[in-house]
């Protein structure tokens, strides 16, 4: 009896922690754009840093009052890059965006855990300084929207975080 039943425990426990692993909401990392201490790309990932991202309902959430409404037209005013890429101690961000617009973003872990995050920003060039935000050795994603009066633009780019 006990070499049928400490078998079949074990099976079910097996069972259990791997539904249980299953349901976790997380990020699969794909690629990375990789770009110098300049912002230049040395290689692209295209789907991050763009304007047009349908995103699903926890990626909405992570921002307060999101827009259903997506923009119909993205034109060249707009323009968002992270350097350098991967990134040991500062995160440089460059936006462009028309007079008017807001900047948004929020960084998560690969289980959408916030990082940090700031709202309706009009800077054109800010910093992510990990000597002040704690942020894992590891590859994160950073949401991002701008938003204009009745749309926004959404788009996401990953940045792996490395020490030394």
């Amino acid at each position: 009896m006990k070499k049928i039943l400490i078998p079949a425990i074990s099976a079910l426990l097996v069972l259990i922690s791997c539904n249980k692993e299953d349901t976790i909401q997380r990020i699969r990392f794909n690629g990375l754009t990789v770009t110098d201490i300049f912002g230049y790309p040395i290689y692209t990932d295209t789907t991050d840093w763009r304007l047009t991202d349908e995103w699903n309902e926890t990626e909405q959430s992570l921002f307060v009052g999101s827009s259903a409404f997506l923009c119909e037209n993205v034109d060249d005013q707009y323009f968002i890059i992270a350097y350098p890429n991967p990134c040991i101690n500062v995160l440089l961000f460059h936006i462009e965006k028309p007079a008017g617009s807001l900047f948004s973003f929020c960084m998560v872990d690969r289980y959408f855990n916030v990082i940090t995050e700031r709202d309706s920003m009009q800077n054109s060039i800010f910093a992510i300084d990990r000597t002040y935000i704690e942020v894992p050795d590891d590859t994160v994603r950073i949401y991002y929207k701008f938003t204009m009066p009745g749309c926004e633009l959404r788009g996401h780019g990953d940045v792996l975080f490395k020490d030394q």
